[in-house]
């Protein structure tokens, strides 16, 4: 008998699986049972937006696939949905709406890289829905398919208050996506100079372009020095 002493929540490994997507992957039907008992979340999705579901349907666990299908509400997919769509188009009402009606706070879309509702927010720069998710406990720290926080695209898009907030509610300027590009390499890009400043007066590492084996590290590192020069 197997006695689970864990948080159901625990991911593993660089793709996020929580206990239950890697049980239903590797198709131990006793395990997804057990876990469901323990009341883990069938909707919880990993960092490339798969549930359980899908990994076992992929797999072809059709046990285990029944078994997920009899636990799933459908309820559930089309508020995530709404969450994502109302953050996306600046809807501080119609997040609220999703929210209340369960949609999951740190739903990532498979359909859109992987992005949460705050990563969509971050990126369309609405800072308000950004602020009402953060207040609800999104995770500032999930990434989307390709390593983006939602930090690294407010800076990429230029979104200065959006910047200036995920920072005051504790974002981490030195997370890199799976480039290795850092919120302040991906603003001296663009040249969005007061948010590499923001940044760099945050703790952000001056140094992080160095290594990096791109085409624009060498402007990028320019940029920095030049901005940090100018500021000072």
């Amino acid at each position: 008998q197997i006695s689970i002493l864990c948080d159901t929540k625990t991911v593993s490994g660089q793709r996020g699986n929580t206990a239950l997507i890697e049980a239903a992957r590797e198709g131990n039907c006793d395990v997804v049972e057990l876990l469901l008992k323990k009341r883990a979340d069938p909707s919880d999705l990993n960092n490339r937006g798969d549930t359980a579901l899908v990994l076992a349907a992929e797999e072809g666990h059709d046990d285990i696939v029944q078994l997920l299908s009899e636990e799933a509400d459908p309820n559930t997919s089309v508020n995530n949905k709404k969450l994502y769509e109302a953050a996306k188009r600046g809807d501080s009402t119609g997040v609220q709406s999703a929210l209340s009606q369960g949609a999951n706070v740190n739903y990532q879309n498979p359909k859109e890289r992987g992005d949460t509702a705050l990563i969509e927010a971050a990126r369309k720069g609405n800072c308000d829905v950004v602020e009402l998710l953060l207040k609800k406990r999104a995770d500032p720290s999930d990434l989307n398919n390709r390593g983006d926080t939602a930090l690294i695209v407010a800076a990429r898009e230029g979104n200065w208050d959006v910047v200036e907030l995920l920072l005051k509610k504790g974002a981490d300027p030195s997370k890199s996506n799976f480039t290795g590009h850092t919120a302040l390499i991906e603003a001296a890009k663009e040249g969005h100079y007061d948010i590499v400043h923001l940044l760099l007066k945050n703790g952000a590492d001056r140094n992080t372009a160095k290594n990096l084996d791109h085409k624009n590290v060498g402007m990028t590192c320019t940029c920095i020095t030049s901005i940090i020069k100018h500021k000072n």
